[in-house]
């Protein structure tokens, strides 16, 4: 499922094709998208926030929201695509999805209320602070606070298993009641996952472990095996409808 890594990784393959390729050509396989093919010029610029990328062309915007499924993948592909990005040059990407749940529209997706990002490209890592203040009064589970996109942006279900079991807290802790060590061990647990993904990924090859990718986390979809650091059985439960595998033996 892409979350903030995967996301950033489709920025970096657009970023490898895009400039300089000449003028884009929209080509839209499936009208349910929601945008619209043609021209859309020559690639200005591409940026992401949370989840979701923003690609500026000379005549257009384009908005991906990839939701639980989709990805960018470079031409030609086996893949069937829903649509696919000509550069002029006979270069582009194409939008896969396998579920068709995504969002590519000429349009900004939403104006939705989206918090601060985790982690950018060259900045500082964040610390306790940071996440303290990110978090405000939230009054629910610190699990549930990372994927709250109004209070953090670009995390997910995956992001925060990963994270907390780094950081060694328990997924269900009260985010009011997390020490300050704590709250500096989430903060260094959720850089190391998003930088340990980026450099386990390639843009230019991903795939999704639910389209039988290689599974590169440490404990996500791994219950029933030995903790990597303990080596106690993972356990698996469901907090907010999702499904959380952790460890109890380090995360307690």
């Amino acid at each position: 499922m892409p979350e903030l890594p995967e996301v950033e990784q489709m920025l970096r393959l657009v970023r490898a094709i895009a400039p300089g390729a000449g003028e884009c050509q929209l080509v839209v396989y499936d009208s349910r998208l929601g945008a619209t093919g043609g021209s859309l010029g020559s690639f200005q610029c591409a940026q992401r926030r949370g989840k979701e990328l923003a690609l500026s062309f000379s005549g257009s915007n384009i908005y991906i929201h990839p939701r639980m499924t989709g990805r960018l993948s470079p031409i030609p592909t086996t893949s069937k695509a829903r649509a696919v990005f000509e550069f002029e040059n006979g270069e582009g990407f194409a939008f896969i999805d396998r579920r068709c749940l995504g969002a590519l529209q000429s349009v900004e997706l939403s104006n939705r209320d989206l918090g601060p990002e985790p982690w950018e490209e060259g900045a500082a890592a964040r610390d306790g602070s940071w996440y303290r203040r990110a978090f405000g009064a939230f009054s629910g589970g610190v699990k549930a606070a990372l994927m709250n996109q109004r209070l953090i942006a670009g995390l997910g279900n995956i992001a925060a298993t990963e994270s907390l079991w780094r950081a060694g807290v328990d997924p269900t802790t009260p985010v009011q009641r997390l020490t300050d060590s704590q709250m500096e061990s989430i903060a260094e647990g959720v850089h190391k996952y998003i930088e340990s993904t980026l450099a386990a990924e390639d843009p230019f090859t991903m795939r999704y472990v639910n389209e039988g990718g290689d599974n590169p986390f440490m404990i996500y979809g791994r219950e029933g095996q030995p903790c990597p650091k303990c080596s106690e059985e993972l356990k698996s439960v469901r907090l907010g409808g999702r499904g959380t595998v952790w460890c109890p033996g380090c995360q307690n």
